[in-house]
């Protein structure tokens, strides 16, 4: 049984610091996000790109600079969800650049440092002229070394039981720069949570649109449980769900209807968390899920990092919370039970349930995942779709409506 440690008060830093990556590399912890500047389409000056954050005891945060030396200003104005990995002796940054919210593409850079500068390779991880709209990009390496990327991407289709809108997708990668070609449908949209607008203008059509984004993948007891956020993310309707597989490539299958049972709001204190990313803590035993969140005042997407907790329903996570907290040890010292007597968002030192979840400060017991079916395969991502979108607003003045559908991956 884990030590009792001191533990992060949320949110650990006051600055906007959307789609949190955290990680550990020789004994240090790093964060990389997207910045307001980046989220705005305002990034690519001189003074580099992402913001980075640097800890040596994961309980203080501190400003590290920026990561990525600005790219050729043809690529884009607007920078999302950058994750680092280590292999082979360097460092590297996936990360995705468009014009606001369209044309988007998935691109990487390398550094020798985990704080870089990180330089882009000139090496495009999904083509535009294919695949018209590509963000958060995730790798996983599953246990035989084989590397895969998740991300999210536009589907129009819509027969029921599936919904139009951003969902998720994996390829595997044949080198760190390099995909196969070969994406395969991970998650669609089923669920009356996960609506971002109805009738939405996109495509040159109008949609009842959905999403699911910010894939984030673990391994447990021979599983594969890919994390993700639904519905709208600056709306309390945002919030983080799971699908699970029994093989990386899947069929994954969430089998949650009713909302999100990791993360979801808690109305009037955290609104909107998720865009995921999971760290072993300092005492080697307990997993965090990081995450940004906005609070009251609306002003900010700012980093969280709470406990996540592995039991036989799934991974939930022990918050959201704000403010100082017990140690994740302490809270594990008590068990699973009372972490799945209580639904998420309301775990020990958070602030109660969602009034939609159950009401004000009262208990719940969340439905499990004993009813996850097998899916069906999906359709192929953008198949049979016309091409190439032009620019638009930032995300953070509102996702506009992208103007023409991708024509695949």
């Amino acid at each position: 049984m884990p030590n009792p440690q001191r533990a992060p008060t949320n949110p650990i830093f006051p600055g906007y610091f959307a789609d949190p990556f955290v990680w550990e590399h020789a004994g240090a912890y790093y964060a990389v996000g997207t910045g307001e500047l980046e989220a705005g389409g305002e990034a690519g000056g001189a003074g580099g790109i992402f913001p980075l954050l640097r800890s040596d005891d994961f309980v203080t945060w501190r400003p590290a600079g920026r990561a990525l030396e600005p790219p050729d200003p043809a690529l884009g104005d607007t920078y999302w969800a950058p994750e680092v990995t280590y292999a082979e002796g360097r460092f590297y940054l996936y990360y995705s650049v468009g014009f606001a919210d369209r044309q988007h593409q998935l691109r990487v850079a390398a550094a020798d440092a985990p704080l870089g500068p990180y330089r882009d390779l000139d090496a495009p991880l999904t083509d535009r002229t294919r695949c018209a709209f590509a963000i958060d990009p995730h790798l996983f390496q599953d246990d035989d070394g084989q590397r895969y990327l998740f991300y999210a991407t536009d589907f129009l289709d819509c027969e029921a039981p599936l919904r139009a809108g951003t969902a998720l997708v994996v390829d595997r990668l044949e080198s760190m720069t390099r995909l196969a070609g070969e994406a395969r449908v991970v998650l669609r949209a089923r669920h009356d949570w996960q609506r971002f607008l109805a009738e939405r203008p996109m495509y040159g059509g109008v949609y009842d649109w959905h999403t699911l984004e910010g894939p984030c993948v673990r391994k447990r007891s021979g599983r594969y449980y890919c994390l993700y956020s639904g519905g709208r993310w600056e709306t309390e309707s945002y919030g983080v769900d799971f699908g699970v597989a029994d093989h990386v490539l899947g069929p994954y299958a969430d089998a949650c209807p009713e909302g999100p049972r990791v993360l979801r709001s808690v109305p009037g204190t955290i609104i909107g968390p998720g865009h995921t990313s999971i760290v072993r803590g300092p005492d080697g035993a307990t997993d965090y899920i990081a995450y940004h969140a906005w609070g009251p005042d609306r002003r900010a997407r700012r980093p969280h990092l709470d406990p996540l907790v592995w039991g036989p329903d799934g991974p939930r996570c022990l918050g959201p919370t704000v403010g100082p907290r017990e140690p994740a040890g302490a809270a594990e010292a008590r068990g699973l039970d009372q972490l799945f007597l209580f639904g998420p968002g309301i775990g020990p030192g958070a602030a109660g349930p969602p009034a939609e979840a159950g009401g004000s400060g009262r208990p719940l017991v969340p439905r499990g995942v004993g009813s996850i079916r097998t899916a069906k395969p999906a359709p192929s991502p953008g198949a049979g779709l016309p091409r190439a979108p032009a620019s638009g607003r930032a995300r953070d003045a509102a996702r506009g409506a992208r103007a023409l559908p991708p024509a695949g991956l």
